[in-house]
């Protein structure tokens, strides 16, 4: 049985207040006028509101992502005032910040190739990334509020923004590293986290003392904080398996995520890997247009090459009946697609 090992995760109320606006200006990004009125990008606007290849993970993700942004925007938190704050020199961390987060996207994009991963990992990738860049515009918006005048921003909003962009860029790498590794598991995937919906979740109490009074309790966030919990998970399991390692009995087995698809191998004439079934649905994109054509001629050389197999077998057959042997050749029938 794997073990979740506990993160502790970070308690806004428990953050004094130059810590929140350190991580707020080390993380934001604040475009300029020009490229907000251009966010998101048509690149990106492109594979928004696309099916993924993988409903069971990529598909997930994006549930929690629209969620999430959905409680961000329900923020009612008392705006702050920070113009006073850092106003002299919140452009040059931002613009530091938002040059090294395009970087590290633009360094990724370019090892993505399509000679190392098959197109329907490229589209589940860029699919993710037109979401994590929907993300970044609506904190880009929300910051503009401060850069337009204003001087006054939700702050409960932009770290519940932060910490969603936060979680995608983990589970981004999630699925690079564990799209064809069928072991590979996202650990913390049900652990909740500051832009998911506080309420019925499971907290877990540790104490450092008396490490056998370890509990999880169904309680809200609100009531997790007040009560000193360490983390909150979205399944009782979990909870328990994050101060165990295991679950005691009468807890069900919990849920275990894999970022694994077979659509994401080389396919194969049973059915399994990226084909041309699996990537119709994307043929109107530039960027997967020539894949899906270039894979059309490979799959219909394949046919023909297996058409002729076949005709010179049962050519070899006729040979051996005419000859009076028992035919040396078996004609297999042409597998099915699963």
């Amino acid at each position: 049985m794997h073990s979740c090992g506990l993160i502790r995760q970070s308690r806004l109320p428990k953050i004094p207040m130059h810590v929140r606006l350190l991580l707020i200006g080390t993380v934001l990004l604040l475009p300029t006028t020009t490229h907000a009125a251009e966010c998101p990008g048509d690149a990106a606007a492109a594979f928004l509101g696309l099916r993924p290849v993988s409903g069971h993970y990529v598909q997930r993700i994006l549930d929690r992502t629209e969620a999430g942004l959905s409680y961000a925007n329900q923020s009612q938190m008392q705006q702050l005032s920070l113009k006073t704050l850092f106003f002299p020199w919140i452009d040059t961390v931002l613009t530091g910040a938002t040059q090294l987060i395009d970087t590290e996207l633009r360094i990724r994009q370019a090892s993505l190739s399509l000679t190392q991963h098959t197109p329907c990992l490229y589209v589940d990738v860029r699919i993710l990334q037109a979401y994590m860049e929907k993300v970044r515009c609506e904190l880009s918006n929300e910051t503009m509020q401060f850069s337009g005048g204003t001087g006054r921003v939700n702050a409960a909003k932009i770290l519940r923004l932060v910490s969603l962009l936060g979680w995608m860029h983990e589970r981004e790498r999630q699925l690079l590293g564990g799209a064809l590794d069928p072991m590979q598991e996202d650990e913390n995937w049900h652990q909740k986290q500051l832009f998911d919906n506080p309420e019925n979740i499971w907290c877990a109490i540790m104490y450092a003392s008396e490490e056998e009074n370890n509990t999880c309790k169904p309680m809200s966030e609100e009531e997790c904080w007040s009560s000193g919990g360490d983390a909150s998970f979205d399944s009782e399991a979990h909870c328990w398996e994050s101060l165990y390692g295991g679950v005691p009995d009468g807890v069900g087995d919990p849920e275990r995520l894999c970022p694994f698809h077979s659509n994401y191998l080389p396919a194969t004439v049973y059915g399994y890997g990226c084909d041309t079934e699996t990537l119709r649905r994307y043929s109107g994109i530039e960027a997967i247009r020539k894949e899906y054509e270039g894979m059309q001629k490979v799959e219909e050389a394949r046919s023909n090459m297996q058409a002729d197999a076949r005709e010179l077998a049962e050519m070899l057959q006729q040979i051996d009946t005419m000859l009076g042997n028992a035919p040396e050749y078996q004609i297999d029938a042409a597998p099915e697609r699963t």
